[in-house]
This record gives C-alpha cells, sequence and structure tokens, in this order.
C-alpha cells in the first residue's frame, strides 16, 4: 500500500510540476470520523446512538460538513488536489465526506486502507 501511495503522489508531483499547476495537499487527523451503524467486526458501539457518544445521525453529519468545509478553506476555498485522512471508520464513511458535502466538488477518488486497529480506524486518500 505505502508504494501505491508513493507512486500515486510521485505521478501526481510530476505531473503538476511538468505542466505548471501548483499542487495543494492537505493532510487532517479527522479524529473518530465513525457513522451511526454498528460494526460487529470493531469495536465501535462509543459511536452508536446507544453508545456512551450517543452519536446520532444529526452529529455524524454535522461532523462529515465541518470536517468538508476545514478541507476547503486549507486551500483558501479552492478544494487540494489530494487529501489525506486518518481515524475514519471505513470506505462509506469516506463516502458520505467526498460525495454528500461540499468535496463533491473536487471531483475526488478514494483509497482507503482497512487497518488492523481494533477500534476500526483506517487511514485514507
Amino acid at each position: 500500500m505505502k508504494t501505491a501511495i508513493t507512486i500515486v503522489l510521485a505521478f501526481l508531483l510530476y505531473f503538476n510540476y511538468a505542466s505548471g499547476q501548483e499542487l495543494g495537499l492537505v493532510f487532517y487527523n479527522v479524529e473518530n470520523l465513525f457513522d451511526t451503524a454498528d460494526d460487529t467486526l470493531k469495536a465501535d458501539e462509543e459511536f452508536l446512538p446507544g453508545g456512551e457518544r450517543r452519536w446520532t445521525p444529526s452529529r455524524y453529519h454535522r461532523k462529515l460538513a465541518s470536517i468538508a468545509r476545514a478541507v476547503a478553506a486549507a486551500g483558501e476555498w479552492e478544494l487540494p488536489s489530494l487529501a489525506g485522512l486518518c481515524e475514519v471508520e471505513n470506505e462509506e464513511v469516506l463516502k458520505d465526506l467526498v460525495y454528500g458535502t461540499v468535496l463533491s466538488a473536487g471531483n475526488y477518488g478514494i483509497v482507503h486502507r482497512d487497518s488492523p486497529d481494533a477500534r476500526g480506524i483506517d487511514v485514507a486518500l
């Protein structure tokens, strides 16, 4: 996975350098970006509606919107070319963030790695 990410980054950097375009990069620890669905293979009970944090769909969508605004603002309202994220629960959360917020204007794809972490926190591009 590290090799694939390195190759993608090298390609992006070279392509943008050769074309004279600027490349905007942002890295963001989104701190426990969990949805409200129970994943029986992960210790995510804390982030369920009946869990310790009383995680609701409304709170989840507010957090998505807040993260999207922060990523957009990192480039002075020009969306970055690439965003690295850590502490995301799964690929579905990423899809909600990328396709269901202001980030949908960025024509982003998703690269996600399922980590062996017991809580299920992952990294993504």
